[in-house]
């Protein structure tokens, strides 16, 4: 995804960790923080491709397993 991206737009200005809990446990990973220069705005493409809000500490499937209980 970060190779892939459009360079003119997207500039790379920082790399985050974060980690959320999963079935698995939790599980730790890094995304790129970029600025976006069209929209003069700062972004992870990692969590708009995932869906991701960057503030849930909470995996989609765990939620789900909840409201199943």
């Amino acid at each position: 995804m970060a190779e892939n991206r459009d360079k003119r737009r997207y500039h790379l200005k920082d790399k985050r960790r974060t980690t959320i809990q999963t079935l698995f446990g939790e599980v730790t990973f890094e995304r790129n923080y970029y600025l976006d220069r069209e929209q003069n705005r700062y972004t992870f493409l990692l969590d708009s491709f995932l869906a991701f809000d960057g503030s849930q500490s909470i995996s989609h499937t765990i939620k789900q397993e909840e409201r199943v209980l």
